[in-house]
């Protein structure tokens, strides 16, 4: 039988599953909670048989889909019910709902929210945008940097970093940048940078981009790289370059102007609301609830096809 290795789970999971990772409010977890969850798996484990046994590739995809289906409906049993409740309130619970879902999609959020039940409109004016800074592009298969070590200084609002970079015999503008790259990606400081290409690959840059938007007052930018040592390199470089500004979100809540870090934030600890698009100015969204027909019709539909997937499975 054909035996699919770690590597191969991983991207089998990540392919399949990696892009709704983190979107659902149910899959964070508080550390006491993970901590009770590897406290269960030793003690089941303490008791279990030992079976070693050569799995086929089709058997451990299964494990995962049957893993991950079994998660999406707890997930969803879990949004529909409030703690202590429960199977038959999920028919009885507020839903909200948004004129436009591709300009404003909204969550109700009923553990953290007030008893107002009141509606609103929303009109979109501006979406909240990172920065992004974009470097020279230089010939992809040419080295125009020196053999050595060079080190530039990145500069966020909270912090200061010193990222080294080595240049070796036989490396190409191209494969540096990726070794810059893949440095900024793997330093977890809330940025992410990639290579883009043009003229078919002939010359390459890299661009680096902050994962928060907006600029809280005072702020004149979330990331800014200098270099003392290594000025030259960074010239060619260029990524010292800002070629988009961060920016807020700019809407109105009720015909009232108001303005926000992100394109998702929380209305009176009730609305979850993520800005999608800008909307035609004088046609603001409208959010509030369903009607309890069409709450409980949504909510039975949204049960039944996840125990049919499950079942498919």
């Amino acid at each position: 039988m054909a035996v699919i290795n770690n590597n191969e789970v991983y991207n089998y999971f990540l392919t399949t599953y990696g892009a709704n990772l983190g979107t659902n409010r149910f899959d964070n977890h508080k550390k006491n909670e993970l901590k009770d969850v590897y406290n269960r798996i030793v003690n089941i484990s303490k008791d279990s048989p030992l079976y070693k046994f050569k799995s086929d590739s089709d058997l451990t995809r299964y494990a995962i889909d049957i893993k991950e289906s079994a998660r999406q409906a707890q997930n969803l049993v879990s949004s529909l019910q409030s703690d202590g409740d429960d199977i038959e309130s999920v028919f009885h619970k507020k839903i909200a709902t948004s004129s436009d879902d591709s300009a404003v999609s909204v969550e109700y959020l009923p553990n953290n929210s007030s008893d107002s039940t009141d509606g609103f409109s929303l009109g979109v004016e501006k979406l909240a945008q990172p920065q992004i800074n974009k470097g020279n592009y230089l010939n992809s298969s040419d080295i125009d940097f020196e053999i050595g070590s060079h080190s530039f200084d990145l500069e966020t609002t909270s912090n200061t970093y010193e990222f080294q970079f080595n240049v070796a015999d036989g490396d190409t503008n191209k494969s540096v940048l990726q070794k810059i790259s893949r440095l900024i990606n793997t330093s977890d400081v809330g940025l992410s940078a990639q290579v883009t290409e043009a003229g078919g690959g002939a010359r390459s840059a890299l661009e680096i981009q902050s994962k928060n938007t907006g600029l809280s007052e005072g702020e004149p930018y979330l990331f800014n790289i200098t270099s003392d040592d290594s000025k030259e390199e960074l010239g060619i470089l260029g990524i010292d370059t800002v070629i988009q500004q961060a920016s807020n979100s700019v809407f109105t809540l009720n015909g009232t102007p108001h303005e926000s870090l992100s394109n998702n934030f929380t209305i009176n600890r009730s609305f979850d609301i993520t800005l999608n698009s800008t909307t035609p100015q004088g046609e603001p969204v409208s959010i509030g609830f369903k009607k309890n027909t069409d709450a409980m019709a949504d909510s039975v539909t949204d049960m039944v096809n996840a125990f049919n997937s499950f079942l498919e499975l």
